[in-house]
């Protein structure tokens, strides 16, 4: 039985009049996505956008929430992804 509220309580508080807001900006993504007009990486970007400049997250917040670990490894994996379209650039790689 939970007997008290963990730590991490007070760093996220709900804010119940900014929810409209966040699902419009949801739904903003999701038909952006669809149909296809923007790329989704765009229509992302533009989702947290919408979702900073409606004051739904604040920055502070925003950037305690990243966490660095997994970063890294998102930066990793993506450099470990680039190697097959890099080697074509350095001939000398190639040839050993």
């Amino acid at each position: 039985m939970l007997l008290n509220l963990p730590q991490e309580f007070d760093e996220y508080l709900p804010a119940a009049k900014r929810a409209p807001y966040a699902v419009f900006t949801l739904l903003v993504v999701v038909v952006l996505m669809a149909t296809g007009i923007l790329l989704n990486v765009q229509a992302a970007l533009i989702g947290c956008l919408m979702i900073g400049l409606f004051g739904c997250i604040d920055l502070d917040k925003a950037y305690r929430s990243i966490q660095m670990k997994s970063l890294i490894m998102i930066v990793g994996a993506m450099s470990v992804a680039l190697v097959p379209w890099l080697l074509p650039l350095y001939p000398a790689a190639i040839a050993g």
